[in-house]
């Protein structure tokens, strides 16, 4: 799920990329708010990528303990060494 928030948020950011050619188009007196606008819009989708890349990388790391935590218990229930 998370990696699918990822891909999304980086089409996302694509289309608020794309959106300055269209600037040309708009009437003087409009560009300035549009220009604000699809700047925001690209604040707000990298802040939106930042935070589907972090919640992977905190599941990364939270899958990684667990298969840590389990081959101590493992290790610590069968008599065996770690040191070995």
């Amino acid at each position: 799920l998370a990696n699918h928030q990822v891909v999304l948020g980086r089409y996302e950011f694509t289309l608020w990329d794309s959106l300055p050619k269209f600037e040309d188009s708009l009437q003087e007196r409009n560009r300035k708010e549009f220009k604000v606008l699809v700047e925001e819009g690209l604040v707000a989708a990298k802040a939106s990528r930042q935070a589907a890349l972090d919640a992977v990388d905190t599941a990364a790391r939270s899958m990684a303990s667990a298969v840590s935590m389990r081959q101590a218990s493992w290790l610590l229930l069968s008599g065996l060494s770690s040191e070995a």
